[in-house]
């Protein structure tokens, strides 16, 4: 944002030019991005929208090559490890070597698949 990055240079200026303290330049600059961040939080819809956009550029989520989004961490059932439950932190190729998976947002009707599991569901 201009606005921003113009502020905090003639903060910056003012504090360079010993017009403000130390503690007063800490101030108006935490201050200043407060300010921001409301009108930001705002903007993007609401606290819990902003949340899940910060998340998502820090941590980008995991994506399969068909595009869809990972849910991680997930669980399996393991059939080789006689049906033994494994909890997943990232894709696997668990009973299909070589071929990646995960599990998917199942709200996303163009992705997954159907599954005879009955546990196959969000939360689970």
């Amino acid at each position: 944002d201009e606005e921003l990055e113009l502020t905090l240079r003639d903060i910056d200026a003012l504090h360079a030019k010993g017009v403000l303290s130390d503690a007063d330049y800490e101030a108006q600059k935490a201050k200043t991005l407060s300010d921001w961040l409301g009108v930001a939080i705002k903007d993007i819809g609401g606290k819990e929208k902003a949340r899940k956009a910060l998340e998502e550029f820090l941590w980008p989520p995991v994506m399969t090559k068909d595009g869809c989004k990972c849910l991680l961490p997930f669980k399996y059932d393991v059939p080789e490890l006689s049906g033994r439950t494994i909890e997943y932190h990232e894709c696997t190729d668990i009973g299909q070597p070589g071929e990646a998976w995960c599990a998917v947002d199942p709200d996303d009707e163009n992705c997954g698949q159907k599954s005879k599991d009955h546990r196959a569901h969000k939360g689970e």
